[in-house]
C-alpha cells in the first residue's frame, strides 16, 4: 500500500461538496464499491454505498451545509483499491 495524492484530492473535493451542501457532487465522489464510512459517533458506521449516501443526504437535510477541515488527511492505494484516514474537524453553519 502506498500513499496516494489522487485519493487525498478526491476526499478534499468530497469535503468541499459537503461544505456547499451539494449532495449530488458528494455522491459522485463515493465509489459504488464503497465498503464503509465511519463517522464520529458510535452509531455512525455505514456499510456500503447506499447506506453511506442515505446517511450523508439525511445529515445535510437536517444540519444544512457542514464543512470538514482536513486534519491529518492521508490517502492510500493498493492497485485500484483506495482508502483514507483523517482526523477532520466538522463545522456546522
Amino acid at each position: 500500500m502506498e500513499r496516494s495524492t489522487e485519493v487525498e484530492a478526491a476526499v478534499a473535493r468530497f469535503y468541499d461538496a459537503m461544505g456547499c451542501g451539494d449532495i449530488e457532487a458528494a455522491q459522485g465522489l463515493l465509489s459504488p464499491h464503497l465498503t464503509a464510512v465511519i463517522g464520529t459517533d458510535y452509531a455512525e458506521w455505514w456499510t456500503g454505498y447506499e447506506a453511506a449516501y442515505a446517511a450523508l443526504a439525511a445529515q445535510l437535510e437536517v444540519a444544512g451545509e457542514f464543512g470538514f477541515e482536513p486534519g491529518s488527511l492521508r490517502g492510500f492505494c493498493l492497485g485500484d483499491v483506495g482508502g483514507v484516514e483523517d482526523r477532520a474537524a466538522l463545522g456546522l453553519d
